[in-house]
């Protein structure tokens, strides 16, 4: 009967474990979703506090209205337009001057010292 007991607090002990290792694996995948979802909103938010500023700014808007009329609508669509494609090239430019800065970074952190270096490496450096 003593047997018996061990072996169910043993079997109670692992599945215990079992759904341990299950409940955290569940909460790395619950926080990796959560984390994609906040990014995805991130852009929401920052989209809603632009409008909100902008909103609670009323010479803002009649000066935008202003230059709307005064310009014209086609010629404010059209400096909307390229001011988006700057914008996005810059954008795209940064990330592109960020992502080698990263890699000479790695680079530099990986490649050794010139005291490091062997003989014949010196030579095949000069």
């Amino acid at each position: 009967m003593r047997a018996k007991r061990e072996s169910r607090a043993q079997q109670l002990a692992q599945r215990r474990a079992r759904l341990r290792a299950q409940c955290e694996l569940q909460r790395r995948e619950l926080r990796s979703q959560a984390a994609q979802i906040e990014e995805h909103l991130a852009g929401i938010d920052r989209a809603v506090a632009i409008v909100r500023g902008v909103t609670a700014k009323p010479v803002a808007i009649s000066i935008a209205i202003a230059t709307l009329v005064l310009i014209g609508p086609k010629r404010a669509l059209r400096w909307v337009t390229k001011g988006a494609v700057w914008y996005s090239t810059g954008k795209r430019l940064l990330g592109l001057i960020a992502q080698v800065k990263e890699r000479y970074a790695l680079y530099a952190s990986q490649s050794p010292e010139p005291s490091e270096l062997s003989h014949r490496s010196r030579r095949a450096l000069r």
